[in-house]
């Protein structure tokens, strides 16, 4: 074999190895990462202090509702340990397998918590010290005024879908509860609507949901929560 067939032939095999490790190393990529079981005992709250830059700590806490609805409430502490600024969040909630965590899904960006033991999550973000929630015995009530927006039906007991969290709530027939009902009654019949009000969301002794209405914000005639049956 001369000299320039000895070239042409090690250069034919350097190339045959180089595809061959570059199909391997594809087909190693290609398969699929074993997918984590979600833990059983996400359901309920979770609770904890994050750190914060330029205050003392941001009481935090989640709720994991059974029906795939959340609520997410951080108090960010002022000096005196006195509540300076609530934040409050809400939507719809899922294990993902792939991605070993808890996906929250509503307002804003998605938020990943990931188990790391039995009964802690932590937030997923590169600010250190970690972000740790641990879940509580006793689940406290979501007891708090908030801004709530959703499709709203009169009948003999008034409903109210909340756009983020597809909760179908009773709205409380009293107050502005009331009025809600009768500035309805004023408008043009059969169209749907959209309600963005002041509330609490309560519960009763059966566990049903109910809505306290403290201000009407707006009515949006004509229109429903995105992803709503037309």
């Amino acid at each position: 074999m001369t000299h320039l067939r000895r070239i042409l032939c090690f250069i034919s095999c350097a190339i045959a190895i180089a595809w061959l490790a570059g199909c391997q190393q594809e087909e190693l990529q290609e398969v699929p990462a074993e997918p984590t079981p979600e833990p059983t005992w996400l359901v309920g709250s979770h609770a904890g202090q994050f750190p914060c830059v330029d205050c003392p700590g941001i009481d935090t806490r989640l709720w994991l509702r059974e029906d795939g609805a959340f609520f997410y409430r951080q108090n960010y502490l002022a000096g005196d340990d006195a509540g300076a600024a609530a934040f409050y969040a809400m939507g719809r909630w899922h294990w993902d397998p792939t991605a070993g965590a808890v996906a929250l899904e509503g307002d804003g960006p998605t938020r990943w918590f990931e188990p790391v033991g039995d009964g802690t999550l932590r937030f997923r973000t590169n600010a250190q010290p970690e972000h740790l929630l641990n879940q509580e015995e006793v689940v406290p009530p979501f007891d708090y005024l908030v801004t709530l927006e959703g499709d709203y039906t009169s009948a003999k007991v008034q409903r109210f879908k909340e756009c983020r969290t597809n909760l179908n709530l009773a709205i409380v027939d009293q107050g502005e509860g009331r009025r809600l009902r009768r500035q309805y009654r004023s408008m043009p019949r059969g169209q749907p609507i959209v309600a963005v009000v002041n509330g609490r969301i309560k519960a009763d002794a059966d566990n049903l949901l109910w809505l306290s209405i403290e201000r009407i914000v707006t009515l949006k005639p004509g229109v429903r929560c995105p992803g709503s049956e037309a």
